[in-house]
């Protein structure tokens, strides 16, 4: 009688649900026989002593539904799809403790209750990393309009610096370094200095509120225009007094011309012999060139 060669069997399982994978190429036409608990499979095809005869018979744990089982074979194996008649982890998938040498475990589809539970637990990467995921939303989309309520934390520190170096403002024309009054910037500082820190700094409540953005984004657009227009002002400035620099002294330039020109036509007026009419036409020649 012929050896009976068995082919290797791969198996997994779910909750629900055992899978099989008969490792034989070229299957055609295999001869399945299925009940509640044993399958009995046979095919010819290459399997691993060549092209041969095949069949395994293979009695369950527990019992299955064979009306909602079923299986498909391809060109490299032939898949089974076995559900179970009671949801449940299987110990093993024999009912005897001792498996076929051939029966192995599918590693690519195999999963255990731990695995499910783990699954199960979903975790949410907001959650784990908040810090990396908003600094990462924010490099990529920009800040949102949630982010208003972190505008005194992100940015109340230097608007307070900014907000002291203003009082220069105040000291530079009372020292003398600039012209004009110290009134209006001191009145203009100090109100802003009151708001920013007798208001808000000193107020905790007041620092996640969207009125803090508005009014930093006010105050940094009023700077902005201020400066750029003191800056134009004291360009206009310094060209208007280099032109009027400029006019004194051509003007300078032009009353020492016409003072020389006076002197030395006043001088050729003067009577002298006529033996110095030589130097006379020096003098007018000199007279002409200034």
């Amino acid at each position: 009688m012929p050896e009976v060669l068995s082919p290797f069997v791969y198996w997994a399982q779910t909750e629900s649900n055992l899978t099989l994978k008969v490792d034989l190429k070229d299957v055609k036409n295999p001869d399945v026989h299925l009940e509640n608990k044993k399958l009995q499979f046979g095919a010819q095809g290459y399997g691993a002593r060549g092209l041969n005869k095949y069949a395994f018979t293979l009695d369950f744990h527990s019992a299955i539904d064979p009306e909602e089982s079923h299986y498909k074979v391809y060109d490299r194996n032939v898949d089974f799809t076995l559900k179970k008649k009671e949801s449940g982890w299987w110990p093993r998938i024999t009912g005897m403790p001792q498996k076929p040498a051939w029966l192995k475990i599918d590693f690519d589809r195999w999963k255990s209750e731990e695995d499910v539970e783990d699954d199960d637990e979903s975790r949410d990467i907001m959650e784990d990393y908040p810090n990396m995921y908003n600094k990462l939303e924010k490099e990529e989309l920009g800040y949102k309009r949630e982010s208003i309520e972190g505008t005194y934390e992100a940015v109340g520190g230097p608007m307070k610096f900014c907000q002291l170096m203003q009082f220069l403002e105040v000291m530079h024309p009372m020292f003398g370094y600039t012209k004009g009054g110290f009134v209006v910037p001191l009145l203009q500082v100090l109100g802003r200095s009151i708001i920013l820190f007798c208001m808000i700094d000193a107020e905790p409540r007041m620092h996640t509120k969207p009125v803090i953005f508005y009014l930093f984004l006010i105050w940094s657009i009023v700077e902005l225009v201020r400066k750029n227009g003191t800056k134009l002002s004291i360009e206009n400035r310094i060209e208007d007094q280099d032109l009027h620099t400029y006019q004194r002294t051509a003007a300078s330039k032009l009353t020492a011309k016409n003072t020389a020109q006076h002197i030395i036509m006043k001088f050729l007026n003067t009577s002298v012999p006529f033996s110095d009419r030589r130097e006379y036409n020096t003098n007018w020649t000199l007279a002409a060139w200034l």
